[in-house]
C-alpha cells in the first residue's frame, strides 16, 4: 500500500486489510490460495446455526488479527501519512455478520429463522468495532471507508428489511467515528440503497455512479448534500478501456459535479490488474484539471 501510494501520489490512501480480518478472531477459519488475486475460502465458520449467532461475544479490539491492523495503520500513517488521508477499511455489522456465518444465504435465513439472534450478534458486532474506531484514530487514521458490501443493495434485501437490520447499527458504529475529519460511506454493488442511507453523517459518499441502476454522481449529490466520490467505472474503462474513454468519463464527472464537492475515484476497488498506464493517465489528468487544465 505505502509503495502504491508513493508511486502515484494519491490524495488518500485506503486501507486494504486483509479480506478476512474482521472475523478470524472469532473462529472463522480461512485456506489461503497462495495467490494474491484470489480472495482465501473460508473452511470453517463458528456460526453452525442462527442460535449460534446469540452466543458471539465482544473481542478485544487490541489482540489478535485487530490487534495486527492497528499495528499496519501505524506503519502506513508513519511513512505517508503526514500529507496523506489514510482511510481505514470497515464493514457493516451486517456485513460481517454475514461473513461470519459464510454467505448471504444462511443469514437471510437466519433473519427470518431468528431474529432476535441476529439482533444480538449485530449489536456484539457493533461494540466490538466501535471500541475497534478510536483505537484506529490514534494509529492514524483520518476516518473510515465504511462498506457495505452485499447488503445495502435491492437485489439481496428490502428498504424495509435494511432499516431495521441495518441502519440502526451503522450510525451507532459511525458516532464511534464521529470526530473523524474523512469518513466516507462506499454503498456496494447495483440497485444501491443510497436514498435511505443519505443521511448518515459522513463526509463523503462512494458508490457505482457509472451502473445505470444506480443513482448519478448529480443525482447523489443532490440527494446526500454532500461530497460524492467516483464517476471511473472500475470493472470496464479502467481495466480495458482507452485513455480517450477515461478522459471521456471524467469530462461527464466534472460536468455532473461541476467539479466541486467530487473525489475522482472508481466506482469500488481497483483490480490489482489495472494496467499501470491507465491509473498514470487518471493521476495525470485529475492535476491536470486541478490546476485548471482540460482533462485529456
Amino acid at each position: 500500500m505505502v509503495s502504491f501510494q508513493l508511486k502515484y501520489d494519491w490524495d488518500l490512501l485506503k486501507v486494504n486489510p486483509r479480506a478476512c480480518y474482521h472475523v478470524q478472531d472469532w473462529g472463522a477459519r480461512f485456506r489461503f490460495s497462495g495467490n494474491p488475486h484470489v480472495k482465501p475460502e473460508m473452511v470453517e465458520s463458528p456460526i453452525k446455526g442462527g442460535k449460534d449467532l446469540a452466543s458471539l461475544r465482544k473481542l478485544s479490539p487490541t489482540e489478535g488479527v485487530l490487534g495486527d491492523h492497528l499495528r499496519a495503520i501505524r506503519m502506513i500513517f508513519n511513512q505517508v501519512g503526514q500529507e496523506t488521508f489514510v482511510v481505514m477499511t470497515l464493514f457493516t455489522p451486517l456485513s460481517i455478520a454475514g461473513d461470519l456465518v459464510g454467505s448471504v444465504e444462511s443469514l437471510k435465513r437466519y433473519m427470518n429463522e431468528s431474529p432476535e439472534a441476529v439482533h444480538e450478534a449485530l449489536s456484539v458486532i457493533t461494540e466490538t468495532f466501535s471500541s475497534f474506531a478510536p483505537l484506529c484514530l490514534k494509529a492514524g487514521a483520518s476516518g473510515i471507508f465504511y462498506a457495505t458490501t452485499h447488503w445495502a443493495t435491492r437485489t439481496n434485501l428490502t428498504e424495509k428489511e435494511y432499516e431495521v437490520f441495518g441502519k440502526p447499527y451503522d450510525l451507532k458504529l459511525l458516532a464511534a467515528f464521529q470526530d473523524a475529519p474523512l469518513n466516507i460511506l462506499h454503498v456496494c454493488k447495483s440497485e444501491n440503497m443510497l436514498g435511505i442511507l443519505s443521511d448518515y453523517p459522513v463526509a463523503a459518499f462512494s458508490w457505482t455512479a457509472t451502473d445505470p441502476a444506480n443513482p448519478t454522481l448529480a443525482e447523489g449529490k443532490e440527494l446526500t448534500g454532500k461530497c460524492v466520490m467516483g464517476g471511473i467505472d472500475h470493472e470496464t474503462t479502467l481495466q480495458e478501456n482507452s485513455r480517450e474513454d477515461l478522459s471521456s468519463e471524467l469530462e461527464r464527472s466534472v460536468r455532473e459535479t461541476s467539479g466541486s464537492h467530487w473525489i475522482a475515484a472508481p466506482g469500488c476497488a481497483v483490480s490489482s490488474h489495472t494496467p499501470e498506464e491507465n491509473l498514470r493517465h487518471v493521476r495525470g489528468a485529475i492535476t491536470g484539471f486541478s490546476s485548471g487544465r482540460a482533462i485529456s
